[in-house]
This record gives C-alpha cells, sequence and structure tokens, in this order.
C-alpha cells in the first residue's frame, strides 16, 4: 500500500510481537519504519510506515490520552473492567486503545486513536456502577507510576530490538 500510493500509513494500536512483524516488512520493503513509542513508554503503540521522503511530525500517530474521573475514595477499578467497558460500551475493538495506566492512587489514563477520543467522552458516563466523568489531557502530560517494571522492560526491549 505505502509503495504503491507512496503515502503513509497508519496502524492500530499493536503489541510488541505485532510491531516486530510490521518493522521486519517495512525493512524488507526499505521504508521508513516510525513507532510512537518515541512519544510514550507503552507496550501497545501505533506504527507508521512511509515512504523515504517522509517527515514525522507528533501529531501524525493521532493519539489521544484520556483520563478517568472517579470518586476514587469509594471505588477501586481494575484494568481489567476499564477496558471491558471501553470495549462493551463503545462497541469497538481493543486496537483501538492503547494501554491503560491505573497508578498506585488509582488515577487512571489511556490512550485512543485521536477520531474516536470525542465520541468515548460523549459515550461512557459508568463504569460497572460507577459514574465517571472522561476528559482529554493536554499532550505531555501522563501519570507518575511507581510500578513502571513492566512498561520500561518492553520499551527496553524495543529499543534493542530497534536499535533507538
Amino acid at each position: 500500500m505505502v509503495e504503491d500510493r507512496y503515502s503513509p500509513y497508519l496502524t492500530d494500536f499493536l503489541n510488541p510481537r505485532e510491531i516486530q512483524i510490521v518493522e521486519d516488512l517495512a525493512n524488507y520493503y526499505h521504508l521508513k519504519f516510525f513507532v510512537s513509542s518515541n512519544l510514550e513508554t507503552e507496550e501497545y503503540r501505533r506504527v507508521i510506515i512511509a515512504p523515504d521522503y517522509y517527515e514525522l511530525s507528533d501529531d501524525d500517530f493521532e493519539i489521544k490520552r484520556l483520563e478517568v474521573s472517579y470518586a476514587r475514595q469509594f471505588n477501586t477499578l481494575t484494568h481489567p473492567k476499564v477496558l471491558g467497558t471501553l470495549i462493551n460500551q463503545l462497541g469497538l475493538e481493543r486496537q483501538v486503545f492503547g494501554d491503560i495506566i491505573i497508578n498506585d492512587d488509582g488515577r487512571i489514563q489511556f490512550s485512543i486513536a485521536s477520531h474516536l477520543a470525542n465520541y468515548a467522552i460523549m459515550t461512557i458516563k459508568r463504569l460497572v456502577m460507577f459514574p465517571l466523568h472522561l476528559r482529554m489531557l493536554v499532550k505531555g502530560i501522563g501519570l507518575q507510576i511507581k510500578k513502571t517494571t513492566h512498561i520500561l522492560l518492553f520499551y527496553f526491549l524495543a529499543c534493542v530490538l530497534t536499535m533507538c
């Protein structure tokens, strides 16, 4: 597709193994390969495959970060509950969401394809039985997490594999 049309192609969110396969294919066809991990250290990332003349912009990955606001003092939300709510209430597949980050004090953020961010904000009003509010974050604002070993490990492996 990229070779035929000379235009970049943006993937959905991919896991590390899928990213490696796409990178191998891009290298085989001598195409440029960009991963959104340059912007965020997450396991699920978006990839751009592009012709050799392509110049990358941060906005090209079309990722928005949303934060879940809820009564944290009364409720504890888990990753499966958040992911299940996103998939079921929005009727979307897993590939349109990046990682769901829950920090030590219960704050929740997740990445989503930018064209679906407003739809998610307007649609999701409850998680399980808890009322909530989604808000879009300004670029560059992310959670500080003490337990990031698994995320950093995937980032390290991706860097080793891509020689970054």
